[in-house]
């Protein structure tokens, strides 16, 4: 549960940090004494309307920080989840490291960020890209996503790449990348390539990593880690299929 969420549940309910749910003992004679413009704001706390306007500030924000960090770009590429991101940043620095590359993280294309963000990519001219994981041809849901966005924010179906394998983690089970990312783990590189041979057959590869980084002792697998095997990676590790992506995309540009 993300600390947001909390919170917007807490002021949907009238009990944010700043509410008037409960009024105490001398609050009303202070609230009829107020000055008009305090008054109003007590007015719109108690009507709902506050948690609108946290939304709007919020978003407003959110606008700002996207256009400032668009400035300059040869272009933005907007993918499923951080660890897409985070991965095809680094991976990105090696295979064309003379672009200006932005990943975005919008979270499976359904959070309206996405909309925003990629409209202000289109007012500053930047081209956009996106990058589906491989298992979208395979969800009826994510099929239908794509072909939203086709409609909507009328990006051209070239720009629009899918990966063969169906997540970022398919990319990261290099031996060698993950010793040189993690070179306390008391594994050597046939030990783990031994591991991941093993679980081939696991369709999800992100739980795998998650549990070969357990066994070693460093944790749970996560976006940072993910980063760390991308960064290890030497250019010739990259899998063939994302140096293509990548390649694709900078002669697109």
């Amino acid at each position: 549960v993300r600390l947001s969420d909390v919170r917007d549940l807490l002021v949907d309910s009238g009990l944010g940090t700043d509410s008037y749910a409960l009024v105490g003992q001398g609050k009303i004679e202070a609230i009829l004494s107020a000055h008009s413009e305090d008054r109003r704001e007590l007015i719109e706390e108690v009507a709902g309307v506050r948690k609108y306007r946290i939304r709007r500030s919020q978003a407003e924000r959110k606008l700002s920080d996207a256009e400032d960090n668009l400035i300059g770009a040869d272009t933005v590429i907007f993918v499923e989840g951080v660890c897409d991101a985070r991965v095809l940043q680094e991976l990105a620095r090696k295979v064309i490291p003379h672009r200006k590359v932005i990943f975005m993280n919008v979270e499976g294309f359904t959070n309206m960020n996405y909309y925003s963000e990629a409209r202000i990519a289109k007012e500053l001219k930047v081209p956009i890209f996106l990058i589906f994981d491989g298992d979208t041809s395979k969800i009826a849901s994510k099929k239908k996503i794509k072909e939203r966005l086709i409609r909507q924010i009328t990006i051209p179906e070239n720009h629009i790449l899918t990966m063969k394998k169906n997540s970022i983690e398919d990319y990261l089970l290099v031996p060698e990348a993950i010793k040189r990312a993690f070179p306390s783990i008391p594994k050597s590189k046939e030990e783990i390539k031994e591991f991941f041979d093993e679980r081939k057959n696991k369709r999800n590869k992100k739980v795998v990593l998650d549990t070969l980084f357990k066994q070693v002792g460093i944790g749970k697998y996560d976006h940072e880690k993910a980063a760390r095997i991308a960064s290890a990676m030497k250019t010739s590790e990259i899998d063939p299929d994302i140096v293509h992506i990548l390649r694709t995309i900078d002669m697109s540009i």
